[in-house]
């Protein structure tokens, strides 16, 4: 699943992977945030 969202957005995905090791809350958001695209 996050592979396919690195894959689409790969400039997110460099800044999105330091974050979310850094964050737990980035990762959550981002979690809610790739599920709205998929439900989209």
């Amino acid at each position: 699943m996050e592979v396919e969202t690195a894959q689409r957005q790969p400039q997110l995905s460099t800044p999105s992977a330091t974050t979310k090791r850094r964050s737990p809350n980035l990762r959550r958001l981002l979690r809610s945030r790739w599920c709205q695209q998929s439900h989209a």
